[in-house]
């Protein structure tokens, strides 16, 4: 008898982590509760995870500034962006400014439409491989 194939297990691409972990985030509702702080920290700690496991810098570990950095010296598409992303966030950390939900919201849709921009790179790879390799990339 030909042996059972086991069925093939994609991991999760890792724009498509953040954006769960973004989704619970906003579902979680901290702003309304007025847990401004942790909401920000926690918005700006997947942008973090996302840049460590994209980019393999230490993204965790670093201050913005530190990413700033990092981000010059590899040359990351769009770090203009990320740096007033992390500075927003970094503000409404420390108290420096409480934002309102709208802007809080914003920031929430620019970290979204970031993220599924890797969706279209993911898709542009896939329709630049020729046939014969995509199964053997897969792999």
């Amino acid at each position: 008898a030909p042996a059972e194939s086991s069925p093939v297990y994609e991991k999760p691409a890792h724009w498509e982590l953040a954006i769960k972990r973004l989704d619970e985030l906003i579902e979680s509702q901290l702003v309304y509760q007025g847990k401004i702080a942790q909401h920000h920290f926690l918005l700006a700690d997947i942008q973090r995870h996302f840049m460590q496991q994209e980019y393999r810098i230490a993204a965790l570990e670093m201050t913005s500034s530190e990413i700033r950095e990092a981000m010059r010296r590899i040359g990351i598409a769009r770090s203009g962006e990320i740096n007033l992303f992390f500075g927003f966030c970094d503000r409404a950390k420390f108290a420096k400014h409480i934002p309102t939900p709208e802007e809080t919201h914003a920031m929430e849709s620019w970290l979204r439409e970031y993220l599924m921009g890797f969706e279209l790179i993911a898709a542009r790879r896939i329709l630049d491989t020729p046939r014969g390799e995509m199964h053997a990339q897969v792999r």
